[in-house]
């Protein structure tokens, strides 16, 4: 997208529709939006978020110039209301959670403010960053319904390549890396739905971690691509005073937090991503005859 000058806002907007929908959302509403020549020209960074605060939906994030704002926003209330007029996605209603202070909204509609990043000190490297994952979000996970073993996978592989490509950059900090990701003991697998299906014994993990070696090696592969992703991030981060130890870990912690961010790994969904990934690196090993 083109860069032009002037202060960045950001434009949140969150659009609401049943789980079975998003990739449906994605895939025919939020990439050709961003695909709109008025967008592309006004817009200098976007990534997108799932969400399933207040009901599932779709968190998009737009930075603009301010004086493109309202022009911006107009274009996205007109162009997501058309769609959601357009689609026949179910509307049930979404149950309402007891630790929730708020009522769900609608699904099918769009609000407006329910999130708010400062831009006070826009970093484009950064947003360059998080685009490109939202980018392979886009490609990646939209061609079918995304439940929560989808996204957790999905981490899952995007977390082991970051981990290689930071103890590549630094591997006098690797012991420090895994630990990371170790930090945390739990006995089970939390009660979530299909989250048992994650289970997996030693020969396996140590096949998970196999894979990923032998597809970060493909130079036209996204994982190659999210490698590089990594690394020119990590590089990034460590130039803007995170090059000592404690730096370089910090860096780590902010993409490996991003990911999780934006596919929405929280609660169960986060331990059973961690345990999987405390498993790898505390007990993958290749079956022995």
């Amino acid at each position: 997208m083109r860069s032009n000058t002037g202060k960045i806002r950001d434009i949140s907007l969150s659009l609401f529709c049943n789980e079975e929908y998003r990739h449906e959302l994605i895939r025919d509403g939020v990439r050709p939006f961003l695909q709109l020549e008025d967008v592309q020209s006004r817009v200098r960074g976007y990534h997108l978020c799932f969400s399933s605060y207040r009901g599932n939906n779709v968190r998009l994030h737009l930075f603009a110039p301010g004086r493109y704002c309202k022009k911006v926003s107009r274009e996205a209330d007109k162009f997501f209301k058309a769609y959601f007029g357009q689609t026949a996605f179910t509307a049930e209603e979404t149950p309402i959670r007891k630790w929730h202070s708020f009522m769900p909204f609608p699904p099918n509609t769009i609000q407006y403010g329910l999130y708010y990043e400062n831009t006070d000190r826009f970093e484009l490297s950064w947003q360059k960053f998080r685009e490109h994952l939202s980018v392979l979000i886009m490609e990646l996970l939209c061609q079918e319904p995304i439940d929560e073993k989808g996204r957790i996978t999905f981490a899952l592989y995007l977390h082991l390549v970051l981990v290689d490509t930071f103890t590549e950059l630094s591997p006098e900090h690797r012991r420090e890396a895994e630990a990371f990701y170790k930090m945390k003991a739990m006995p089970a697998f939390p009660a979530g739905p299909s989250l048992g299906a994650f289970e997996m014994d030693p020969q396996q993990l140590w096949d998970i971690r196999q894979k990923v070696s032998a597809e970060m090696s493909d130079p036209d592969g996204w994982y190659s691509q999210w490698k590089n992703a990594c690394e020119l991030a990590l590089t990034e981060l460590s130039k803007k005073g995170m090059a000592n130890a404690d730096g370089k870990l910090a860096s780590l912690f902010k993409v490996s937090g991003e990911i999780n961010e934006q596919l929405d790994i929280r609660d169960d969904s986060f331990e059973a991503l961690w345990l999987i990934l405390i498993r790898i690196y505390k007990e993958a090993q290749p079956q022995t005859v």
